[in-house]
């Protein structure tokens, strides 16, 4: 700093020769230093150096001007983040309560803007901005699409009340012959709708197995199943001129299209026939009807939050929190129902 002072009471003729000596011992470091490094001071003092003339691009050589204005974006984000620290924090002026109910309406409608939102927060008499709605709603959206369209698993769950699905499996009785089970499954609330045992299926007694199972309820819109010869002519020309359900058929070698009855078909082998020797149809009968009530009315399931898909659709009261816990045996010990006696 010194040194620039003094310069001020140098002559013209002096500060001229200087300048050019300086200019083209730059030039010769240019052509031989690839990097040059810079401290701290020298940095601060070029950026305070640039604002006193509008000319100090014609005044660099060992940098580009890109450089020196990046500088002083750094210094001047520095010098904000150190005079915000001593700033009075605003308070709050949305109570907690109001801000989860907010980020709730913007998480659950995903459709909803922050002017739907505020209509609908003046029916319940609280009043936001819209600009203060869209803060508080912003990390909400971060982990949406930009386009808020639903995704899969959405779309699947508006629409389960709607489809049912059904396949066949086959179990190794002790004399080997093969018997095949059908299953028709209600995606919505995971209950076994309907299931039948033979050991030769047909088109025809596909359809009629359908059939039984809308005999007390109602048809659902969609049907899915995949490319067995089972599903043949018969049953999908009958499925859709008598009972106007829409067949939807998975693709070739892709089970994970019809997830849910897989998931069924497994927990059954798992669950049950994997720890028993069939020995006849009517034995396959007797054993599948026992673990078939004890799955519709006892056991919970993952996919519906651990409830049971025979009460799931009911006004359950809570559960007693007094009385002996008691147990009963189902398949001879193979599982058990636990529930607990009136006090």
């Amino acid at each position: 700093m010194l040194s620039i002072i003094s310069n001020l009471f140098k002559s013209d003729k002096e500060l001229y020769v200087e300048n050019l000596f300086l200019r083209q011992q730059l030039i010769i470091l240019k052509r031989q230093i690839k990097r040059v490094r810079f401290a701290k001071q020298d940095r601060a003092i070029l950026v305070a150096l640039s604002r006193l003339t509008s000319n100090w691009r014609d005044y660099l050589y060992i940098m580009k001007p890109d450089t020196l204005l990046r500088w002083h974006k750094k210094i001047w984000k520095l010098l904000w983040k150190f005079k915000s620290r001593f700033q009075r924090k605003r308070k709050a002026r949305v109570s907690e309560e109001t801000a989860r109910l907010v980020r709730s309406m913007a998480s659950e409608n995903n459709t909803w803007g922050a002017k739907r939102i505020r209509g609908e927060l003046l029916k319940v008499a609280i009043k936001l901005s819209k600009r203060t709605i869209q803060r508080l709603i912003r990390p909400v959206r971060k982990s949406h699409d930009p386009n808020r369209s639903q995704n899969w698993k959405t779309f699947l769950k508006n629409h389960a009340p709607h489809i049912w699905s059904c396949d066949f499996f086959t179990v190794t009785t002790a004399a080997f012959k093969q018997l095949y089970v059908f299953v028709i499954l209600s995606i919505h609330t995971r209950e076994i709708l309907h299931w039948n045992v033979t050991e030769h299926p047909t088109a025809e007694w596909t359809y009629e197995q359908v059939l039984q199972a809308t005999w007390d309820r109602t048809a659902p819109q969609y049907l899915i199943c995949d490319r067995d010869g089972k599903y043949g002519t018969h049953f999908t020309e009958n499925i859709k001129k008598r009972l106007n359900i829409k067949l939807i058929r998975t693709p070739y070698k892709a089970p994970k299209a019809n997830s849910f009855c897989e998931r069924l078909i497994g927990s059954m082998r798992r669950e049950c026939l994997d720890h028993f020797l069939i020995f006849n149809e009517k034995h396959l009968r007797a054993v599948l009807a026992e673990y078939v009530s004890f799955y519709q009315d006892c056991r919970p399931h993952q996919g519906i939050n651990q409830q049971i898909p025979a009460n799931q659709l009911l006004e359950q009261p809570p559960a007693a929190s007094e009385g002996r816990i008691d147990s009963r045996p189902i398949l001879n010990g193979l599982h058990h129902h636990y529930h607990r006696q009136a006090a």
